[in-house]
């Protein structure tokens, strides 16, 4: 059914004249179909994300019930900030699926864009500064048994930081920002209507 009209679509914007404008209902349906696939891809790489952070949760359990020093603290607070990260994905998703419920399309992409932009921008800072502490800290985990060893991690995380800082910047803009720029494609098609 779903291929039918859009191959109806089709035909009737390539035999037609170039002015000639979508119908509402039409331009409604393929908006609609367009943003289902990026919402997909969103909800796709939010789980994905979710799923490698929750993999990490025996392992910090496991540490923290066997390490006596400092680190054993440390462990404590990546796994309440894991928790948090649960709490924030969760919302990310709660919201996507929220969307695919939605009737008034214009009204729904526009509230997701304004979230979402939101979400990716905090999200955005908050790896800026959390990555290069957690590279400190693996870093030091990894050398805190030599006498140099806070001056070695120490100069591992200046040095990695920019790079960091790419790998950060690309993966936010290949996972999330690409999406959501499609998704105000959409919304700018179906507000030229």
């Amino acid at each position: 059914m779903e291929l039918d009209d859009l191959k109806h679509i089709w035909q009737t914007t390539q035999a037609g004249v170039e002015s000639q404008h979508f119908a509402e209902k039409d331009l409604w349906l393929m908006t609609q179909q367009k943003s289902q696939s990026v919402i997909a891809k969103l909800k796709r790489n939010l789980l994905l994300e979710l799923g490698l952070g929750m993999a990490c949760v025996p392992l910090l359990g496991y540490y923290i019930a066997t390490e006596t020093s400092f680190f054993r603290w440390i462990a404590l607070a990546a796994l309440g900030l894991l928790g948090l990260c649960v709490v924030f994905y969760g919302w990310g998703i709660r919201r996507l699926t929220a969307f695919q419920e939605q009737t008034s399309l214009r009204m729904a992409l526009q509230q997701l864009i304004e979230q979402f932009e939101a979400f990716i921008q905090l999200y955005y800072y908050t790896n800026m500064v959390l990555t290069p502490l957690a590279f400190f800290a693996g870093a030091y985990w990894a050398t805190y048994l030599y006498s140099y060893g806070l001056q070695l991690s120490l100069g591992l995380s200046l040095f990695f930081t920019p790079i960091i800082f790419g790998v950060v910047r690309w993966f936010v803009k290949k996972a999330y920002r690409q999406h959501l720029e499609r998704l105000k494609v959409l919304l700018d098609e179906l507000e030229g209507a």
